[in-house]
C-alpha cells in the first residue's frame, strides 16, 4: 500500500475534511514559476461543481473569539485595519502551535516572510514609490504597527499562550491575513479560507467563483473546467493600490493596465479657479452625468473642463521626479531588490494612467471641434 501524501496541499485538504468540509477528487495543489502555490484540476469539471466546502469551523475569522483576551486586543484595531485584526487570529493559532491549535495544519502552510508586502519594504524602496498616497498609508500602518506591538504585545498574554509578541511577528500575521482575505458574502467581514486561499486571481476570465451562506463557503467552478486547468478567481474590482497594499503575496502584487487603477489628482488652485469659471449649466449634474461623454455639455463647457483636468494631469505627472519611460528603462535593464522593483512598476503604472488620460482628453478636444 502506497504511503498517503504528506504534502502540504494533501495535509490541507484532509484537514479541511477533518473540519467538516469537503475537497473534490479533482482539486489539487499545484505550481506555477510565475505565480507561485495555486489551485488546478487532474480531470474535466462541470460548471457549478462544488470544488471546496468550507463550513464556519474551518474559516479563521468568522464570529467573534473565543478567548477574551484575544477579543480585548480584537476590539483595539480600527476597523479600517482589517488586516491586522485577521492577523491577530493568526498569531493565536501560530502560538498555540501543533495539537493545540484547530488551525495548525494551515498556519504551517503559510510562507515565513513576505518581502512583497509594502510594511516590509525598506525606506528607499517606500520613497521610490513617489506616489504621496499610498507612501501615507504604508507610514500610517506602521506606526500603527509599532505602537500597537509595543503597548499590547511586548508583555506575555493569554491569547498567545502566554508569550510576547515582537513588531516582527505582527507584520508577519497582518501581511499573511490580508493577502489572503476574502469576504464570502456583501457586507461581510473578511475572513481567512484555507484551501480556497490558495486560488490565483485573474481579471480575465476566472475559472472559479466564491459562493458564501450562513454556515458555508465554498469554491465553485464558474464553467467547465478542462484536466489540467488552473483554478483562479477574479478578487474583484480592486485598483493596485487595494492589491498593493493589502493583497501583496510573497512577491507582491501588481497589475499591469489594470483596468481598476486610477491616481488621485492633486488640485492646483489656478485651475479650480479656471473650473469655477464654467457656465451654470454644471448646476445639479452628477458626477456620472458630467462623465458621460454621449451627453456633452455646450462645447464651450466641454472643451473647459476637458482641459482644466488635462491640466490636473499633466501637473501631477510633473510632480513625479521621473518619467515613465525613465522607469521603463529602469525595469528593463534590472539589477534591482525585490521592493525596489515593484515600487518601480508601480509608479510606472500610475503616469501610464495620467498620460491615457491627457490623450484621452485631447482626442475629445479634437472630437468636439470637428
Amino acid at each position: 500500500m502506497p504511503a498517503p501524501s504528506t504534502s502540504p496541499g494533501a495535509l490541507l485538504s484532509s484537514w479541511v475534511v477533518l473540519r467538516g468540509g469537503s475537497v473534490h477528487s479533482a482539486l489539487h495543489v499545484r505550481t506555477s514559476p510565475t505565480a507561485g502555490l495555486g489551485l488546478g484540476v487532474s480531470s474535466a469539471v462541470s460548471p457549478g461543481t462544488i470544488l471546496v466546502r468550507l463550513p464556519l469551523a474551518a474559516q479563521l475569522g468568522a464570529g467573534g473569539a473565543a478567548d477574551s483576551d484575544l477579543q480585548t486586543l480584537l476590539d483595539r484595531v480600527p476597523a479600517e485595519l482589517w488586516g491586522a485584526r485577521l492577523g491577530l487570529h493568526a498569531l493565536r493559532e501560530r502560538a498555540v502551535g501543533e495539537g493545540a491549535g484547530a488551525f495548525w495544519p494551515y498556519i504551517a502552510a503559510l510562507p515565513s516572510a513576505f518581502p512583497g508586502v509594502p510594511l516590509f519594504f525598506p525606506g528607499e524602496a517606500v520613497e521610490a514609490l513617489q506616489y504621496p498616497p499610498i507612501v501615507q498609508q504604508i507610514n500610517k500602518r506602521s506606526r500603527w504597527l509599532v505602537s500597537f506591538a509595543r503597548e499590547h504585545l511586548a508583555a506575555p498574554r493569554p491569547a498567545f499562550a502566554h508569550a510576547s509578541i515582537d513588531m516582527g511577528g505582527l507584520a508577519w500575521a497582518w501581511a499573511a491575513a490580508s493577502s489572503r482575505a476574502f469576504r464570502a458574502q456583501r457586507g461581510a467581514a473578511p475572513v481567512l479560507l484555507p484551501l480556497i486561499d490558495l486560488a490565483n486571481h485573474t481579471f480575465d476570465g476566472p475559472t472559479a467563483k466564491v459562493e458564501g451562506s450562513a454556515d458555508a463557503t465554498c469554491l465553485v467552478a464558474a464553467r467547465q473546467l478542462r484536466a489540467g486547468e488552473e483554478v483562479s478567481l477574479n478578487y474583484g474590482p480592486l485598483s493596485n493600490d487595494d492589491l498593493f497594499l493589502d493583497y501583496g503575496t510573497v512577491d507582491g502584487f501588481i497589475v499591469p493596465g489594470n483596468p481598476h487603477d486610477d491616481v488621485q489628482l492633486q488640485f492646483d488652485l489656478s485651475l479650480i479657479e479656471a473650473a469655477r469659471a464654467l457656465p451654470a449649466e454644471l448646476e445639479g449634474l452628477t458626477l456620472r452625468a458630467l462623465g458621460d461623454w454621449a451627453s456633452p455639455l455646450s462645447l464651450v463647457s466641454e472643451a473647459k473642463a476637458l482641459r482644466t483636468l488635462t491640466g490636473l494631469c499633466a501637473i501631477s505627472l510633473s510632480h513625479f521626479p521621473t518619467t515613465a519611460e525613465e522607469d521603463a528603462e529602469v525595469l528593463r535593464k534590472g539589477g534591482m531588490s525585490g521592493p525596489m522593483a515593484l515600487a518601480v512598476q508601480f509608479r510606472l503604472e500610475k503616469k501610464r494612467i495620467l498620460d491615457a488620460g491627457i490623450k484621452a482628453c485631447a482626442a475629445r478636444i479634437r472630437e468636439l471641434q470637428g
